[in-house]
């Protein structure tokens, strides 16, 4: 199973919508449906039910995204690593905010961290969006 249909498949959790995650992806809509649709061959279940007011997980699918996220936290942290080896500040910091730390705070803090470190990517969550269930309140992606 290659590590890019677990990505795709948090992006689209993550953004709720398979049109938004391709967006953000850089491909089509139906390369992402496409990907899912293996990864539920693969699986032998579905993990997301579409609808017109976008994706959702099924049972099955919430049991499997704190594998998921965890895998791809275990990625990227070899990715990171990989990085430090080779004397490279690289990698990925993810941030949960509450929008209100998000536009009054963080945007001084991000442009001083970017300016120190050009080569690592911020990601920003708005915690108030995200449901955090107790299981996996540590992992967000």
């Amino acid at each position: 199973m290659s590590i890019s249909k677990y990505e795709t498949l948090a992006k689209v959790v993550e953004l709720g919508s398979l049109t938004r995650a391709a967006d953000a992806l850089g491909c089509t809509q139906s390369a992402v449906s496409h990907t899912i649709n293996n990864l539920e061959a693969e699986l032998g279940f579905s993990v997301i039910t579409r609808s017109r007011a976008g994706v959702k997980l099924t049972a099955d699918g919430e049991r499997i995204m704190p594998s998921v996220r965890g895998m791809l936290n275990y990625e990227e942290q070899l990715r990171q690593t990989a990085s430090a080896i080779r004397g490279l500040d690289s990698g990925t910091v993810r941030i949960g905010a509450f929008t209100s730390v998000a536009v009054h705070w963080l945007p001084g803090v991000i442009k001083e961290f970017q300016h120190d470190y050009p080569n690592v990517d911020l990601k920003l969550l708005n915690l108030s969006l995200i449901h955090i269930s107790e299981p996996t309140r540590r992992s967000y992606i």
